[in-house]
């Protein structure tokens, strides 16, 4: 009980050093905040369009597609391998929409059938409307001077290729679709449809500033350690193992607390739903372990406090973008997205994303669990190992 006690005490003083840090305190408090409000805000205006586009093989219409959307005013084009990786881009709001230019679009010019093009929306939103009307004019374009020409060709024996020449010079933009039909398809089902451009920016920030606290927080404990407060500590009979399981609750319980902050303020302020409750309790906690780990670790081999203070933020900022905290890591190629997955923020990130965008559950993210946990636990043993190697030796 007693050793339990002096464990508690040293906490208290930990996070009291912590409050008295006005960086520490920007980082935990203001600048997260404030992050959520502005890019949730950017994301929230008008810009362009980010249009998703899946060509399963290559023909005609798919280029003439691509080359309409390219030249189209204020619409980006993002390319995606499979359809189902475009799916999961439209329901993040990686992209507005998402076109799938099917293996078969060429049909319509051998004269054998219509083209289908899928259209991927997320819900029936003002937004998903004015998107579906950009798109449809867009598909108006390509497909009225091909059905011309295909009709020109079956009809009047005209050679398919010089009918196309003449359809496109003769090309009016206002024209029907000619023979290509559009289906659509929801892709929010299971979703909150309330959920809004925050609530993609809200764990982003939550991810990367519960780490980055951590990291600069950890000024505190070079400081202590070079200046042999923590060394006269252990001359006190509660001994070093109650000194280690101290730091380490005060480092734990401040990543957490600054969690729990940003889910607070996201959902009471923002309206941010983060999913199942106890699927993202389970989450933060172990995000707030690996964050725990992370800061003893800087702590236990800093040499300079200063350094570590100037330092810190910038690795932390280089893994959050690593990991996903920036851009999504749908969109990293094959090679970043290995590297990103030795990184923490990505399974973080991942995990976030399916509770708030798919709806998922405690079971379709225990794998990302596991690796934080893991991720968490290997960095706080390997941290206090070299915290205790580091006292004991004098530095």
């Amino acid at each position: 009980m007693n050793r339990l006690r002096a464990a508690t005490a040293f906490t208290f003083v930990v996070l009291r050093q912590m409050v008295q840090d006005r960086t520490a305190l920007f980082f935990t408090v203001a600048l997260p905040i404030a992050i959520i409000v502005i890019i949730g805000t950017t994301f929230g205006g008008e810009g362009r369009i980010r249009v998703g586009l899946v060509v399963e093989q290559n023909s005609d219409i798919a280029t003439r597609l691509e080359d309409r959307l390219a030249d189209a005013d204020g619409v980006e084009v993002v390319r995606y391998d499979t359809a189902d990786e475009l799916r999961r881009a439209v329901r993040r709001f990686s992209v507005e929409a998402g076109l799938v230019v099917p293996a078969d679009a060429d049909a319509l010019l051998a004269g054998t059938g219509a083209a289908g093009i899928g259209l991927l929306t997320l819900g029936a939103s003002e937004d998903t409307v004015a998107v579906r009307r950009t798109l449809q004019g867009v598909i108006d374009d390509v497909g009225a001077p091909l059905g011309a020409a295909v009709f020109a060709a079956t009809q009047a024996g005209v050679p398919l290729d010089e009918a196309l020449a003449r359809a496109d010079a003769a090309a009016d933009p206002a024209g029907g679709a000619g023979g290509i039909t559009v289906t659509t398809t929801d892709v929010g089902d299971g979703i909150d449809r309330n959920v809004g451009r925050f609530a993609f920016t809200a764990p982003q920030n939550l991810v990367l500033f519960t780490f980055i606290t951590a990291l600069t927080s950890a000024t505190v404990l070079v400081r202590a350690r070079r200046s042999g407060i923590l060394r006269r500590a252990l001359a006190s009979p509660t001994g070093l193992g109650v000194q280690l399981a101290g730091m380490a609750a005060g480092w734990f319980t401040l990543c957490l607390l600054q969690s729990v902050l940003i889910v607070m303020v996201g959902a009471v302020a923002f309206g941010v739903p983060w999913g199942d409750p106890v699927a993202a309790s389970l989450l933060v906690v172990t995000f707030a372990l690996v964050g725990c780990g992370a800061g003893l670790l800087v702590g236990a081999i800093g040499a300079n406090e200063d350094r570590v203070g100037a330092i810190t933020p910038i690795v932390g900022m280089v893994l959050g973008a690593l990991g996903g905290c920036m851009v999504p890591a749908e969109i990293f190629p094959p090679s970043m997205l290995m590297v990103a997955r030795m990184v923490p923020h990505y399974w973080a990130m991942r995990a976030w994303q399916s509770l708030i965008f798919d709806g998922a559950g405690l079971g379709a993210i225990a794998g990302d669990l596991a690796v934080l946990a893991v991720a968490g636990a290997a960095l706080v043993v390997v941290a206090t190992l070299l915290m205790r190697r580091s006292l004991l030796a004098g530095r």
